[in-house]
């Protein structure tokens, strides 16, 4: 049993040495009475001498006795810890780190991240622990902080569990963290990405799938995905399906040459969760794979009892050209016990070019026990009746509901050149109305050839969806949808500031179809900038000024029409003059002979 009767002979110096030599020697239960002797010392100015001594001892005191000593130590102990945190023993240093957590100081953090490079590992471990216990505390305000202010010090201490810290919070960062991980700098960032790939915590593949939206980690994460994982954590990850969705995901995952490694086997597919399921069928339509091994990916959707991921997977293999082994897999869905799965995939099959493969397929689908695969067959293609206009007006005279469902299905979904002959032919047989929705999302196309036909024909759809799409399409970076967005708006309500601020766009062909647009609003200042541009030296400024005349009917800009007819510089602008003049001539507003709101420029710009 300590007995410390003893010491009470020696002088206050030299007892505050022994009891702080008993301390470092003494089993843990003996430390509660040795603080308490060394509290109840002469204070005489010794009082921080007396706290150091005991604060080494932090550890293994009970609450009562940290009380005591906090007690003690009162405004002192912001004082105490700077004093331990630069002694040269690594038990007070290792203290100061254990004290950071109930002192007053505003700059704990930093001494933290000081402490937790230090050389000696037991003074090390204390704070990255520290760090560790108040990052993770509800009430610590500034706890991202503090694992970035220790990371940045990471090719110093090496402390794994900084980085495994900020690894798990990674995904829901706030903005200090948010603004580490986003500082490619960072030397700590490559052990991040190396702890990344070796992530074996539950719910590391799920936290892999959020981290595909940071660039710099992407890879990474690709790597940590593509290795093999139980079902559980494949259900983790792919019940985040909508994550999916988001652009630099679905890149990251489109750079994948084989994306298989990242599916969970065939024989664990129907243990899935009804989400996992779903978020397969996603995966395999953001991943870049072969036509082949996206049916054979999509083939277990086939047994699935919820109709949800059979949905999804006709989608996906709806979404683009077929390979033989796709149209194998839709015709197995046209027959499913669902009526909605039977009915889009025969709806996607109809859109389909490969009717050497369907003609004997359309024929059994007649018998379908669905009422709605039985009219669809019944409306099937034995021919392209889209190749050309005769052929297009005899198919729609002669079955309309088919060559809608076809014309619709062929502008959302064909090749880049056959969606160019739909839309033209939709823009000539006044369809626009019926493809509305599939023409607002050729409009959105990545080819700025489709989105500016789209918009050309958007302009005989009327309806305030239309026309907000119009006013966005003219803020488009391609000239070309510009000019076409500009001209299909045309005649519609609420498009005046659209059309007043492209009539100064730096495009001749948007500026033009502006004017002729604005001229009924602002006539002397449409004709003063017809004027300008056709003195200007530019053949095309005249050639689209030519245009908006003969459009609107500007009658003031006749003489100027009338010397480009006869002093042209090229036959082509004389001709377009003396085109425009004979118009101005019939009549003081837009004649017969004008051309048509969406009639393009003569010579391309």
């Amino acid at each position: 049993m300590l007995n410390l009767t003893p010491l009470q002979s020696l002088p206050a110096n030299l007892r505050r040495e022994a009891l702080e030599a008993a301390l470092r020697a003494g089993a843990p239960d003996e430390a509660d009475p040795i603080v308490g002797a060394l509290l109840d010392l002469p204070r005489r100015g010794k009082r921080l001498q007396t706290l150091e001594s005991a604060a080494i001892a932090w550890d293994r005191l009970s609450p009562e006795s940290r009380r005591d000593l906090l007690r003690y130590a009162g405004r002192r102990l912001s004082v105490l810890v700077e004093n331990l945190s630069t002694s040269v023993d690594p038990r007070r240093r290792r203290a100061a780190a254990r004290l950071t957590s109930v002192s007053p100081r505003t700059d704990a953090h930093a001494l933290l991240a000081r402490l937790v490079a230090d050389h000696e590992p037991p003074v090390a471990a204390a704070a990255a622990e520290e760090i560790l216990r108040l990052a993770a505390s509800a009430i610590q305000t500034n706890n991202e902080q503090l694992l970035t202010l220790a990371a940045a010090q990471y090719h110093v201490h090496r402390r794994q569990e900084i980085l495994a810290a900020i690894l798990e919070r990674a995904p829901c960062a706030g903005p200090d963290l948010e603004a580490w991980l986003a500082d490619e700098s960072q030397p700590a960032h490559m052990a991040l990405r190396s702890m990344l790939r070796r992530d074996d915590r539950p719910g590391a593949r799920a936290g892999a799938v959020r981290m595909l939206a940071r660039a710099s980690f992407a890879p990474a994460a690709c790597d940590r995905l593509r290795r093999a994982d139980d079902a559980s954590e494949h259900a983790a990850a792919l019940a985040l399906w909508p994550l999916l969705r988001h652009p630099r995901r679905r890149r990251a995952l489109a750079r994948l040459a084989d994306g298989a490694p990242l599916l969970p086997v065939e024989t664990d597919v129907p243990r899935l969760p009804l989400d996992a399921r779903l978020g397969r069928v996603q995966l395999v339509r953001t991943l870049r794979m072969t036509g082949e091994a996206r049916a054979a990916a999509l083939a277990p959707c086939l047994a699935d009892d919820a109709a949800a991921p059979k949905l999804a997977a006709v989608a996906t293999l709806g979404a683009g050209p077929l390979t033989d082994a796709e149209v194998e897999l839709l015709r197995d869905f046209t027959f499913d016990h669902d009526a909605r799965v039977a009915r889009s995939a025969a709806a996607a099959l109809l859109a389909t070019e490969r009717h050497e493969l369907l003609a004997e397929h359309w024929g059994r689908a007649g018998a379908s026990p669905h009422a709605c695969v039985r009219e669809i067959a019944a409306l099937a293609p034995s021919a392209d009746f889209l190749r050309d206009p005769v052929t297009a007006r005899l198919a729609m005279l002669r079955e309309p509901d088919r060559f809608i469902i076809v014309l619709r299905a062929r502008i959302a979904r064909a090749p880049a050149q056959d969606r160019l002959r739909a839309i033209a032919l939709c823009r000539r047989l006044g369809l626009a109305p019926r493809a509305e929705l599939e023409l607002l999302g050729a409009a959105a196309d990545a080819d700025a050839r489709v989105a500016s036909a789209a918009a050309r024909t958007l302009g005989g759809a009327p309806g305030p969806t239309t026309r907000d799409a119009l006013i966005r399409l003219a803020m488009h970076p391609d000239p070309r949808v510009r000019a076409n967005a500009v001209e299909a708006a045309r005649g519609r309500s609420g498009v005046a500031s659209m059309i007043e601020a492209k009539a100064a766009d730096p495009h001749h062909r948007v500026r033009s179809g502006a004017l002729a647009a604005w001229f009924h609003a602002a006539p002397d200042l449409v004709a003063e900038r017809l004027r300008g541009m056709l003195a200007d030296d530019r053949p095309e400024e005249r050639l689209a000024a030519l245009w908006a005349a003969r459009a609107a009917g500007v009658q003031r800009v006749a003489p100027d029409v009338a010397r480009i007819a006869l002093d042209g510089a090229s036959a082509a602008e004389r001709r377009s003059a003396t085109r425009c003049a004979r118009a101005l001539l019939l009549g003081a507003g837009p004649s017969a002979s004008a051309p048509a709101v969406n009639e393009p420029l003569e010579v391309a710009a």
